[in-house]
């Protein structure tokens, strides 16, 4: 695959993610108002569960070739590794204890605080990450002393 349709890949991925927690926020909100049961909100919470994981392994698998773009790629592995991994784990907790919840309108606010916080991380990663400068197809390198 080239950078760029790995860059479409990961975005694709990221408009996936947004489009299941606005299922999970649906399905949390009808918790709440009690025409779902719970088991619905937590089969909605595992799939979305299980595409974060799986857009993070793809995301994670994509460092050497970040690692190689220009002078700043190091750089921004370094980024990747130390902050955004710590960001996944905390993500996961939070959806963890999202499952967990027993108290449905505490589901809703926990919910909306981990779709902000999801929604936020996402953007940072396309801002940093995951865009034409960054996962670009030819291959000029950018001097980190120029400028």
């Amino acid at each position: 695959m080239t950078r760029s349709e790995i860059r479409d890949e990961l975005l694709s991925q990221h408009a996936g993610l947004r489009a299941r927690l606005d299922i999970a926020r649906r399905a949390v909100e009808r918790w709440a108002l009690n025409e779902i049961p719970r088991d619905s909100v937590r089969d909605e919470l595992a799939a979305l569960a299980d595409a974060l994981r799986s857009h993070n392994l793809r995301e994670e698998g994509v460092r050497d070739m970040i690692r190689a773009v220009d002078a700043w790629g190091p750089a921004r592995v370094e980024i990747m590794e130390e902050a955004h991994v710590r960001e996944h784990h905390h993500l996961f907790d939070a959806l963890v204890a999202l499952q967990r919840t027993e108290d449905p309108r505490e589901g809703v606010r926990e919910l909306e605080r981990l779709r902000t916080r999801l929604l936020e991380h996402m953007a940072r990663e396309e801002e940093t990450f995951l865009n034409v400068d960054v996962l670009r197809d030819d291959d000029v390198a950018i001097d980190a002393q120029e400028g």
